[in-house]
Formats: structure tokens, C-alpha cells, sequence
């Protein structure tokens, strides 16, 4: 579809920079098409994500009430594999260029990891504590944090756990410390 010099612009920033001189007419007429064309579908694409994400709640609703009869060889399995899924696509998404979508699969798996240390604890009936399955988490997940990360969006939440880490690591281990540290 064409569109001739006189057709009428709606967006107000495409008039203000069409009349500073930042744009010509054939450029915001360029950019208007672009965006009319790129709104179809919108509603379609929304309707589609939220009966997906029922769907997920559905599935995660009926684990949850039978959580107790899924043995506990099944229940890590599948978490592993989940875990692995998440990894490979993060790498596969940073090969590709696809920075975003890596980030949000880095971050991904640096909760799955935590959850499935937890869930191997739960499992085992180990009797570890939080200081150390967090300090676990952060051995393992470093090198996918340092070849993952390259924004805010990874970095805070690592640091976040770091920061627990060490808060829980010495809330554990205050009683050995000299008196005049344990004075806060």
C-alpha cells in the first residue's frame, strides 16, 4: 500500500519531528505504515498467551494436588530435564544473537537451580541448611551467570542471591566469630 505526502499523520511525535526537520514527510509516512501494519493481531496473540497460561496453571494445579504420590525419582528427573531444556535454549538464544531472550532463559535457570536444589532436599530428607544450598547455588550457577549475563536483568538477581548468601552464611556461623564482630 501506498501512502501519498498528503496523507494525514495521526501520531503527534511524527508532526512535531516532521517539523523540526528530524524526519521527512516520506520517512513518518514510512514509520506510519510500519506501525499500522505491525497493531493486526495484537488481541488474537493476547488471547492465545492467556489460555496458554491457564492451561499451565491447570497442568501445575493437578501436580501440586497429587504431589505426594509423583515419586521423587520423577519428580527430579523431569526438574533436571526442564533445567537442561532452559540451559541449552540460553546458549542456543546467545549464539543466535537473541541477547533478550537468552537473559530471560539465563534467569530462568537460575531459579529452576535453586528450586531443584530444594527439591532434591525435599526428596532426600537431607538435612542441610539454607546457607549452604545457597551457597551451592551460587557455585553452580556463577559460570552460567558469567557467560550468561549481560544486563540488569541477570545481575540483579544473582547479586541478590549473593547478598543472601552471605547474610545466612554469617547468621549461621555468628557464634564463632570474636565478640566484637557479633555486636551489631
Amino acid at each position: 500500500i501506498l501512502y501519498s505526502k498528503t496523507m494525514a499523520i495521526k501520531h503527534k511525535k511524527l508532526k512535531e519531528w516532521i517539523g523540526a526537520g528530524l524526519l521527512t514527510q516520506a520517512q513518518a509516512d514510512a514509520i506510519h505504515t510500519y506501525e499500522e501494519d505491525k497493531k493486526g493481531g495484537r488481541f488474537g496473540r493476547g488471547l492465545i498467551g492467556l489460555s496458554l497460561f491457564a492451561i499451565l496453571v491447570g497442568v501445575l494445579s493437578l501436580i501440586a494436588a497429587n504431589w505426594n504420590a509423583i515419586p521423587g525419582g520423577v519428580k527430579i528427573g523431569v526438574h533436571a530435564a526442564l533445567n537442561a531444556g532452559i540451559g541449552f535454549f540460553a546458549i542456543w538464544a546467545l549464539r543466535q544473537g537473541k541477547i533478550l531472550q537468552s537473559e530471560g532463559a539465563g534467569v530462568a535457570f537460575l531459579g529452576l537451580t535453586f528450586t531443584l536444589i530444594i527439591l532434591i532436599g525435599q526428596v532426600f530428607q537431607l538435612t542441610g541448611t539454607l546457607a549452604g544450598a545457597t551457597l551451592f547455588w551460587l557455585i553452580i550457577t556463577l559460570p552460567f551467570f558469567l557467560l550468561l549475563g549481560r544486563s540488569y536483568m541477570t545481575a540483579v538477581p544473582w547479586m541478590l542471591g549473593f547478598l543472601a548468601t552471605f547474610a545466612l552464611v554469617v547468621a549461621e556461623n555468628i557464634e564463632f566469630l570474636p565478640e566484637k564482630y557479633r555486636a551489631v
